[in-house]
């Protein structure tokens, strides 16, 4: 609707707009994937990106075999993150970009947890002046309606898949991925998944 409004302002004067869409990103861990190379790849495509990027994550996808593995050392890293000043050496996550910004991550948190979500670890402000809040681990069941949203936090929804098609077919049922990623020790993987997920 608000890309409708611009665009239409814009066409007035004959310019032309180049409008940036929500984005559901995804990035899956097969079994054999090198686990630590993936954990560091999520947190810098969840929270070092600060949202801001078209191939930020929302949705990871783990193999049942090394969920609970990932999951814990995804935990423990969330917590060393160091939320600051992102203009500080050291600043991993800065602050949302305005108190409405904030606003609409807490409501995102209680659409979350009315649909069944568990929040693992985040999901609050953080102790800090501002618009600053906590990246956030959330379990949720791939059937719940927020699965298929969009937004623009460090709130990243987990979920066990156990196979091949399985990551597939929940890859694939959102309508706003524009990236996706795959973590792997077969390339020849690879190739399949490029031409069977649609992003």
């Amino acid at each position: 609707m608000v890309g409708k409004v611009v665009k239409h302002i814009v066409v007035e004067r004959f310019g032309k707009c180049l409008l940036e869409s929500d984005r559901n990103n995804a990035i899956t861990v097969l079994s054999d994937a090198d686990i630590q190379l993936a954990i560091e790849a999520i947190v810098h495509d969840t929270v070092g990106t600060a949202d801001q990027g078209l191939s930020t994550c929302h949705r990871l996808f783990l193999h049942e075999s090394i969920y609970g593995d990932v999951l814990d050392r995804l935990l423990q890293r969330y917590g060393s993150i160091t939320i600051g000043n992102p203009l500080e050496t050291g600043s991993e996550l800065g602050l949302l970009f305005s108190h409405a910004t904030k606003k609409h991550f807490l409501q995102l948190i209680d659409a979350i947890k009315s649909q069944g979500g568990k929040i693992l670890t985040g999901g609050s402000d953080a102790k800090y002046a501002r618009n600053f809040v906590q990246p956030t681990i959330v379990e949720i069941s791939t059937s719940a309606k927020i699965v298929k949203g969009g937004w623009v936090f460090q709130v990243i929804l987990v979920f066990k898949y156990q196979s091949w098609e399985e990551a597939i077919e929940t890859n694939n049922n959102v309508c706003k991925g524009s990236s996706n990623f795959i973590y792997t020790g077969q390339p020849k993987v690879i190739s399949t998944w490029l031409s069977e997920v649609h992003t």
